[in-house]
């Protein structure tokens, strides 16, 4: 027949022991993942916890593949500004940076009022000098001038024709070395107080500069019969004190041959010797005109039939 009504629900049974665990399942095929539910509210934050002690340093793991970057998170509220903290100490001055490239140069602005005339700085020092410039074209002659007024007359200048002589020697008959005296200094020659004419000593008065001059003419007494050897006969200048120094000197002229058989060097029968040089000397220094035969023993004829003798002294500084 029909069923009839379900009757009320019986008392629920004593619970049974429990059963023997039985073996594990397979594991199920897993399923798609859920949609991700919405962001819980965030909890309040518990009390810091103490500090644990550090643990072992784990070995490093390898590197597993880098994962898909997440999705920004929604920005939280800003929150309230703490309050200012206490101004550090200033810590050291950094290095210098490097200088920054120089800035575009602006416009000129406008000209500022003419400030007052500073004070007169001091004078620079002065610059060298520059070149020459071209020479410009001469500008036409000014008008004279008037006649300045006649400045003081200057001092005397030294008189270097108190330092000078001039003196003239005759005939003289010499066959050695010696000095040549006794000359004349009337006019047109003309002497000095430096000059002792009997002596033939020039003493120097003025430490300069003085230019000797001599001509000596000469010619041999007798024929010459053959060859004078090595001497050098000459004419010289020579300063006796402090020192001996041949100043300016010139040698007779020689005749020098080797012809078959023939070897002759012996003087001309006559001749001129010409002394000129410029020396320095010093006051007090004593000068006089030589004939130095080096050797040679014939009798000469200073002078005589050639004009005679000239010699001179000139201070020229």
């Amino acid at each position: 027949g029909d069923t009839g009504p379900t009757g009320p629900q019986g008392l629920q049974g004593i619970q049974g022991d429990t059963g023997p665990t039985g073996p594990q399942g397979l594991q199920g095929i897993q399923g798609d993942t859920g949609p991700t539910g919405p962001q819980g509210l965030q909890g309040i934050q518990g009390d810091t916890g103490p500090t644990g002690p550090q643990g072992l340093q784990g070995i490093q793991g390898d590197t597993g593949p880098t994962g898909p970057q997440g999705l920004q998170g929604i920005k939280g509220d800003t929150g309230p500004t703490g309050p200012q903290g206490l101004q550090g100490i200033q810590g050291d001055t950094g290095p210098t940076g490097p200088q920054g490239l120089q800035g575009i140069q602006g416009e000129t602005g406008p000209t500022g009022p003419t400030g007052p005339q500073g004070l007169q700085g001091d004078t620079g020092p002065t610059g060298p000098e520059g070149l020459q410039g071209i020479q410009g074209d001469t500008g036409p002659t000014g008008p004279e001038g008037l006649q300045g007024i006649q400045g003081d007359t200057g001092p005397t200048g030294p008189n270097y024709a108190a330092d000078s002589f001039s003196a003239f020697k005759g005939a003289l008959n010499i066959s050695g070395s010696t000095q040549i005296t006794n000359w004349t200094t009337t006019s047109p020659y003309y002497g000095s107080d430096a000059f002792d004419a009997s002596t033939g000593n020039y003493t120097v008065p003025t430490t300069g500069r003085y230019s000797i001059k001599a001509t000596i003419g000469y010619s041999t007494s007798t024929a010459i019969t053959g060859s004078i050897g090595s001497s050098n006969p000459a004419f010289r200048v020579t300063r006796t004190l402090p020192t001996s120094t041949d100043l300016v000197s010139g040698l007779f002229p020689l005749l020098n041959v080797n012809i078959i058989a023939l070897n002759l060097r012996a003087i001309l029968g006559s001749g001129t010797v010409t002394l000129a040089g410029d020396v320095s000397l010093n006051s007090g220094d004593v000068i006089g005109l030589y004939y130095a035969s080096d050797g040679l023993t014939l009798t000469l004829n200073l002078g005589g039939s050639n004009g005679g003798m000239l010699w001179s002294i000139h201070r020229i500084s």
